[in-house]
């Protein structure tokens, strides 16, 4: 995944405020006959969204009209090099079965291992590439904390957010977007205690993808924790959640 392209999305808001745009009213629809259990799910991928400027309890965070479509498919081509059905399913497929989470494993498992003289010595080995300096630094720091939790948010909040994108897209079915998105919802709540933790562990991966904690993601987390109104506030984190057929 590249570097979220903001700009993408500046007429998101507008898009979203166009009650006579096609394709609205069955959008409407769709938001009013979602289980609790699809809400769950969807509530996932909110920071994401949030950013974004997306609605959040509507799969692909907004209505079906040309410009909003144009514009997602945008942001797929641009962030995940997703331009069509196979892209979709081979990104979706990806996050899945390796993700971030290997990469983050792996150096978790030698930095553990490692006292701080060896861990100085890593350090001073990569003198020439501070990122790689950074994510071992982050790793080292976070290595009791994760446990075993690996950045498991950030790579299913991820599949779970394309697989939304790729549907309102055009590239996948309904179905096939569901089928994605609940097994991945059921890994991240049996992963983690609270919606507060899924956020951490998220902000925790996309750090370690990028060497730095966006801002715009930060202030989402910081949002969707403190709205009395959102799903994270009246979804409770241990709703039972129903398989999809």
């Amino acid at each position: 995944m590249r570097n979220m392209t903001a700009g993408v999305f500046m007429m998101v808001g507008i898009l979203l405020g166009m009650s006579l745009a096609p394709g609205c009213d069955k959008v409407q629809a769709k938001k009013e006959t979602l289980s609790d259990s699809q809400k769950w799910a969807l509530a996932t991928a909110a920071i994401p969204k949030k950013a974004n400027g997306m609605e959040l309890d509507i799969m692909g965070g907004g209505a079906s009209d040309s410009d909003y479509v144009s514009a997602l498919r945008e942001m797929l081509k641009n962030d995940w090099e997703v331009a069509d059905r196979a892209s979709a399913l081979g990104a979706i497929k990806a996050l899945r079965e390796e993700g971030h989470r290997q990469e983050f494993d792996l150096m978790l498992k030698d930095i553990s291992a490692m006292d701080g003289a060896g861990l100085a010595r890593l350090l001073a080995d990569y003198a020439q590439d501070p990122e790689l300096q950074k994510r071992i630094r982050l790793v080292h720091a976070q290595k009791d904390a994760v446990d075993k939790k690996s950045i498991t948010a950030w790579d299913y909040c991820r599949l779970i957010y394309l697989a939304e994108c790729s549907y309102r897209s055009g590239y996948i079915t309904e179905q096939e977007a569901w089928q994605e998105i609940m097994p991945a919802a059921e890994i991240i709540q049996s992963t983690f205690s609270s919606w507060r933790e899924m956020g951490d562990n998220y902000l925790l991966g996309r750090e370690f993808w990028s060497g730095a904690r966006e801002p715009r993601m930060v202030v989402a987390n910081r949002f969707l924790l403190t709205d009395p109104k959102g799903p994270w506030a009246t979804l409770a984190w241990k709703l039972p959640l129903r398989k999809q057929k």
